[in-house]
């Protein structure tokens, strides 16, 4: 992984990650975290450099391909296993872990209390990001491999028939 700087371009700083990073790290407070497909998830000062902490299952068998979130304190990522993984982005420790049917390849989003992410078992997954525990699911068919984004209050996804897909919250 490489830091380069606005300005100029120049590289200010490098970080080993062990293996291809595929996506974007998430950044937030000076701390990048970078998904690697070899399973780690990795914490990295983007002042120095220094790496603050490596969690994951460090196997290709969960390879990050998307993107991690980031927020409220929470670090998510999904992976090749079918794993959404959370963790506690000041340590590392694991939060929860929740099973879809397919691969999570695309970045899951974190939305208020919630966690979306879709599967390429064909469902789009909502779980409590601070427990893990499914919330609700809606099958889309195909093998979802985009990643859900919010605008306000709402949710949209694309699937691989062509839709494009919108979710709000239930006024209460």
């Amino acid at each position: 992984l490489r830091i380069l700087s606005l300005e100029n371009g120049r590289e200010l700083f490098a970080l080993e990650a062990g293996s291809y990073v595929p996506a974007s790290p998430a950044i937030a407070r000076r701390t990048a975290y970078a998904a690697s497909y070899g399973g780690r998830l990795l914490a990295f000062s983007t002042a120095t450099a220094r790496l603050l902490w490596s969690a994951g299952p460090r196997t290709e068998k969960a390879a990050f391909l998307g993107s991690p979130a980031i927020a409220f304190g929470t670090v998510v990522a999904g992976g090749k296993d079918g794993n959404i993984r959370a963790w506690e982005a000041g340590t590392g420790r694991q939060l929860w872990q929740f099973a879809t049917g397919g691969s999570v390849d695309a970045s899951p989003l974190i939305a208020g209390g919630s966690v979306l992410a879709a599967s390429t078992d064909g469902w789009l997954y909502l779980v409590d990001r601070q427990t893990g525990r499914e919330l609700w699911s809606a099958e889309l068919g195909g093998q979802l491999r985009a990643s859900p984004v919010a605008a306000g209050d709402t949710v949209f996804i694309g699937t691989p028939d062509g839709r494009f897909i919108a979710y709000r919250e239930k006024s209460k």
